[in-house]
């Protein structure tokens, strides 16, 4: 009972005695307005004591003269608790800082110092790419990133961007694309300039291709058609391509009512291919007709919308009828 008893006063005298001289400390978590932030308050002689100078390290002299403004502290003044809470709160709310801490230390002039160690936060500034190849373009990268100049950078926000970019580079057939990036601070206008470093690798090939549901024409057939042949390199627009070019060669067989998805597209990373399964359910034959008028069939086409949007509905009917 005696050794228990002795451990944790030793515990307590070391967490004191090895503690920061911090008066108080609040950070910033992103999505979290300043009121939910807690301020917390550590035992101190500094209050009662003048002021000799108020310090804000790593800050430009510019920026220094500002917040100590703002901050409502003056050298010669006596430090008190409400004062300093008033301080801190007031510098925390212009959004500068992601991390902020005040501590005090007795100066040689039997007054105290009062210093400002923070974290600054930093907005994103410029954003470049390298290595982008010709598809995706560099633009289409930045604008993939979604990060948006001025915005508050954070960890995640970060860490969504290069998912986001690595994702576009996947809907483009790059599938070990590698993306990494590099940042460069400005502590004088509070901006961070990012640059995405892009390492393409081999595009995609397609794989094995698979078709269910067809009853009109064979996977041979269906592969001529839509442009999905075995060891094609991959691209953004080769499943929509596919979709648009099988529905368009059932409706020149009058099944306007067509049916075409991807059901799946499955990477295979040891062969760096895609493998590809097509649902088609062809839908009823349609016959589209003039009676009571012999009229040619270039004429319909040509006066029935139907034929020109490539899709079948009551409007465009309709639109045909007043034609």
């Amino acid at each position: 009972m005696l050794t228990r008893g002795l451990t944790r006063v030793l515990l307590v005298l070391v967490a004191v005695c090895a503690g920061p001289k911090s008066l108080w400390s609040r950070s910033q978590s992103p999505g979290v307005s300043s009121d939910e932030h807690v301020l917390f308050a550590r035992s101190s002689n500094c209050f009662g004591q003048r002021l000799d100078v108020i310090r804000f390290p790593g800050l430009s002299s510019a920026d220094q003269q500002m917040l100590s403004r703002l901050s409502g502290l003056h050298p010669g003044e006596t430090l008190e608790r409400e004062k300093l809470q008033e301080a801190e709160r007031a510098l925390f709310a212009t959004g500068r800082f992601r991390l902020f801490e005040v501590d005090c230390e007795p100066s040689a002039q039997g007054q105290v110092v009062l210093t400002f160690p923070s974290s600054p936060n930093y907005f994103v500034g410029a954003i470049t790419v390298e290595g982008a190849p010709s598809r995706p373009t560099q633009s289409q990268l930045v604008n993939a990133s979604k990060l948006q100049l001025g915005e508050l950078l954070t960890t995640e926000k970060m860490e969504t961007a290069q998912e986001n970019i690595r994702r576009l580079m996947r809907e483009n057939g790059f599938y070990r694309a590698l993306v990494d990036h590099s940042e460069v601070y400005n502590s004088e206008i509070h901006q961070v300039e990012i640059t995405f470093r892009i390492h393409p690798g081999d595009p995609a090939h397609i794989g094995l291709v698979m078709v269910t549901g067809n009853t009109l024409f064979s996977r041979g057939q269906i592969e001529d058609v839509a442009h999905l042949h075995p060891g094609d390199t991959v691209t953004a627009q080769t499943t929509s391509t596919a979709i648009d070019k099988i529905r368009k060669k059932y409706q020149q067989q009058d099944h306007w009512l067509v049916q075409v998805t991807i059901q799946s597209a499955q990477y295979q990373e040891k062969i760096n291919a895609v493998d590809y399964t097509l649902v088609l359910v062809e839908g009823p034959l349609v016959e589209i007709r003039v009676e009571g008028f012999r009229m040619g069939k270039s004429t319909i086409r040509r006066n029935i919308p139907v034929y020109e949007e490539n899709a079948l509905d009551d409007d465009l009917l309709n639109e045909g009828t007043r034609n």
